[in-house]
């Protein structure tokens, strides 16, 4: 449900996208829109001039790749980076025209093989798949199909046409296609330097028979502003909750890639006649690697992690420590805290999960990780 080229040549790769946002409910998808109905805006093309290249995201998922490439230092290392943890990030269940939703990532820009663009898909389960240009022409990496030949793009203007002829194809086919919004191409050249621009707008799809006035949901999007411990706000009408869970561990088998396992959680349903707000501090205490073997960072690695249900239905999930430069051992243990908060509609439940993960790709061995104790404190704020 988004527009993504990217068209790789030798000494150039060029890239276009769409920007607006989608919520997929069922075969169906509506626009997201803000409260007075302006549609989401979203920048599906981010640009880090630091280690040359250019992220193109799809779905959910972008906001979290983003964080996973910032940092990275180089192209390589940023791949490594999204191979590693691109598999934790939770994706919903639903489908749009009877497939299953889809998460996609790509990067482009030069490696130190050339120039190429780097795709990670969910139902390929995040694995690196690299492309390269072909003898004598480029290669595509596009969602919608192309409709003409991207060989040829040789300027921003013709990667701008392509990417509207795709478009225009896509609306003949469904003209609720979810496609809209502005336009946005660029290259990225050999030497790492990145051109962006808009071209343009792409217009939007008819409002679907029946869509909600406002189909608004923006913690999907941006991280709310999340007090510190001490400013959580336990007081006057508000429910809060203390869980903590003992000593456990979690392993993956001598086959396996990643094993994760629920160290505390917490299920609450708003039965109030308004929103309320979640507020949550979750925390794991003592992780550490305690049997089989495992191999240095980013390879293997220890993590923590929490994860959103709304209605049973993963919305949102974040990886709040993950081990780096070596794994912690009985000797060196390690502990990890985040917070969060959202809004809960009412009759609406939520569940939140605090999660500890071993992965053992490199070492191709069973691996267990243990932990001290968890804990997640939750306040429901009502007034």
């Amino acid at each position: 449900m988004t527009l993504l080229h990217a068209v790789v040549h030798r000494a150039r790769a060029f890239f276009a996208s769409d920007s607006t946002g989608y919520y997929s409910r069922g075969d169906t998808a509506d626009v997201v829109r803000w409260p007075g109905g302006a549609p989401l805006n979203v920048c599906k093309a981010r640009a880090f001039p630091n280690i040359g290249c250019v992220l193109l995201a799809a779905g959910r998922i972008g906001e979290h790749a983003r964080q996973i490439v910032d940092g990275a230092h180089s192209f390589e290392h940023a791949v490594q980076r999204l191979h590693e943890l691109l598999p934790a990030f939770v994706v919903g269940p639903g489908s749009y025209l009877g497939q299953p939703l889809r998460q996609f990532v790509a990067l482009v820009g030069p490696s130190r093989d050339g120039m190429c663009a780097v795709q990670f898909r969910s139902e390929a389960g995040y694995r690196p798949e690299w492309t390269f240009p072909q003898a004598g022409g480029a290669a595509c990496v596009c969602t919608p199909a192309p409709v003409a030949d991207l060989s040829a793009p040789g300027c921003l203007d013709s990667m701008a046409a392509f990417a509207r002829a795709a478009i225009e194809q896509a609306r003949k086919a469904d003209a609720a296609a979810p496609y809209g919004g502005a336009l946005v191409v660029g290259c990225v050249d050999a030497d790492g330097a990145i051109t962006m621009r808009r071209a343009g707008d792409l217009g939007m799809p008819p409002r679907r028979p029946g869509a909600d006035d406002l189909v608004c949901l923006p913690w999907q999007f941006e991280r709310p502003p999340v007090p510190s411990v001490a400013q959580l706000l336990y007081g006057v009408a508000t429910e809060t909750y203390a869980d903590e869970g003992s000593s456990d561990s979690v392993t993956v088998a001598v086959d396996g890639v990643l094993a994760s396992k629920v160290a505390t959680s917490r299920s609450y349903t708003n039965t109030t006649l308004r929103t309320v707000m979640v507020q949550f501090e979750c925390s794991i205490f003592g992780l550490y690697h305690s049997a089989g073997s495992l191999t240095a960072p980013p390879t293997d690695y220890l993590a923590m992690q929490w994860v959103i249900e709304i209605n049973s239905t993963p919305v949102l999930s974040q990886i709040f420590y993950q081990s780096q430069g070596s794994i912690p051992t009985s000797s060196a243990k390690v502990d990890g805290r985040d917070f969060w908060q959202r809004e809960l509609a009412a009759g609406d439940s939520i569940t939140v999960e605090v999660r500890a993960i071993v992965d053992n790709e490199g070492s191709n061995s069973s691996a267990t990780a243990a932990w001290d104790k968890s804990r997640l404190r939750t306040s429901i704020i009502k007034a």
